[in-house]
């Protein structure tokens, strides 16, 4: 059966306020590790030109606003001069983006419209390209069983392999969902009821169901039949989409291919596989793009916090590889060391934390306040892997100021903390840890 390319929708997330660890927000935490996942997040920086400028002045107009960062008005008044000069300078460069990415005027021999930009190994050299191939064949990150199964699969490829990877499948790990009344994470393979779409869909694990007696069960105020439930299995599966080269028609994964569904123009943009993208180079039919075609992790808006992380940890790179290079007998530039890694705060916004009802009448006598202002923000790790941004490492805080109540007076929760194992070099330092631990706890520590 031949496959039909089509277009995926993003799978909308429910953000979830569970915040699992409580630090000062004048203390630090060096014993987190960090936790390993097993699929990557690869970063699009083709959406950056378009989203990063809003996000940046409204981080600098709420970064003004708060009062346990140290900042005075002289810091704050050069910081806004910084992120206007850092919307002009992106603003330049998403016209220069758009008149490079939207030629589609030029029709080609499969009668689509040729669109720069579709897929990123369009920047890339037909050595870098090789290299990108020979690394999806390693399968980084994977566990030992899944490798040598991938292998196996490698020596017996057939049409509804990926061309790339070698792989038939690829699954996206599921989204975690939660019980709307108690709060509880649903298993996986576990049964439970679910009501609405989108925003207001609801979830109601098998216990709170049936605990609820009558027709119908509540929670927050929300009264539902139970008629209008509609009970499923925790075991969706999500898989990653395919593309069709339409030069030979070969089919692969869009995550092996990097293509950027967003620039597919509804699914009408010419797109050439890496294969044969190679042979056009070689062969003098077309050149690779420049790296300025699409905008990278360092084009993000910088803030004072990212700029303050990112001088501290490179400050305590440069110092463990000088360790590592006096341990080792060798010179600086005789041992590896991180390269390319960059820092950035890509979220900041003023929230409330709302008490539930039944919390608050179980404290009532305590007279403990309904809701509590913070601000959430997402703080990221990228690192330029084979030309690829990938970004490796992920942190959600919620920060409580000193206008807050207790018991979250000037306090701030670790809401959600994770990372990817593809940090380069994978080498250990001095102490024995791994180099990449070493990175994620610096970067905990300067926060």
């Amino acid at each position: 059966m031949k496959r039909i390319k089509t277009e995926q929708a993003p799978a909308a997330q429910n953000e979830k306020q569970n915040p699992i660890m409580l630090v000062s927000i004048t203390g630090t935490s060096e014993d987190l590790q960090d936790h390993d996942t097993s699929g990557p997040l690869k970063y699009e920086a083709a959406e950056v030109q378009l989203e990063a400028p809003a996000i940046s002045i409204q981080g600098a107009a709420k970064k003004v606003e708060e009062n346990n960062d140290g900042v005075s008005n002289e810091d704050v008044g050069f910081h806004m001069q910084e992120f206007s000069k850092t919307e002009k300078e992106v603003g330049q460069a998403n016209q220069e983006d758009v008149t490079l990415v939207a030629d589609t005027s030029a029709v080609t021999k499969s009668g689509k419209p040729k669109i720069k930009g579709v897929s990123m190994i369009e920047l890339f050299t037909p050595e870098q390209i090789r290299e990108h191939i020979t690394g999806l064949r390693q399968w980084v990150g994977q566990s030992k069983a899944k490798v040598e199964k991938n292998q196996a699969m490698e020596h017996s490829m057939n049409e509804n392999s990926c061309q790339l990877c070698a792989v038939e499948k690829l699954n996206f790990d599921p989204p975690p969902i939660y019980c709307s009344p108690c709060g509880a994470r649903i298993k996986r393979n576990a049964m439970f009821y679910t009501w609405g779409s989108g925003d207001t869909r609801h979830f109601i694990c098998i216990p709170c169901y049936n605990e609820s007696r009558g027709d119908t069960i509540s929670f927050d105020g929300t009264n539902i039949l139970k008629a209008k439930l509609e009970k499923k299995k925790n075991d969706e599966e999500t898989e990653e989409p395919w593309v069709q080269c339409d030069k030979c028609e070969a089919w692969q994964h869009q995550v092996c291919a990097l293509f950027n569904s967003r620039r597919n123009d509804g699914g009408q943009a010419e797109y050439t596989c890496p294969n044969c993208y190679v042979e056009e180079v070689e062969n003098g039919e077309r050149v690779p793009l420049p790296q300025s075609a699409l905008l990278g992790a360092k084009d993000l808006p910088r803030t004072i916090l990212s700029d303050h992380i990112e001088n501290r940890l490179f400050k305590k790179l440069k110092q463990e590889r000088l360790d590592r290079a006096r341990f080792h007998g060798k010179s600086y530039d005789e041992v590896p060391g991180a390269e390319s890694l960059v820092v950035r705060v890509v979220s900041s916004v003023d929230k409330k934390l709302e008490v539930k009802q039944r919390f608050l009448e179980i404290f009532q006598e305590e007279n403990y306040p309904s809701e509590f202002a913070y601000k959430s923000k997402v703080v990221l790790l990228f690192q330029k892997i084979e030309g690829v941004e990938v970004c490796l490492f992920g942190m959600y805080v919620q920060e409580f100021g000193a206008e807050c109540e207790q018991p979250n007076h000037r306090r701030v929760y670790l809401s959600y903390l994770d990372s990817v194992k593809y940090f380069r070099p994978e080498i250990r330092t001095v102490t024995g840890e791994a180099l990449r631990t070493f990175v994620y706890h610096e970067i905990l520590a300067s926060y």
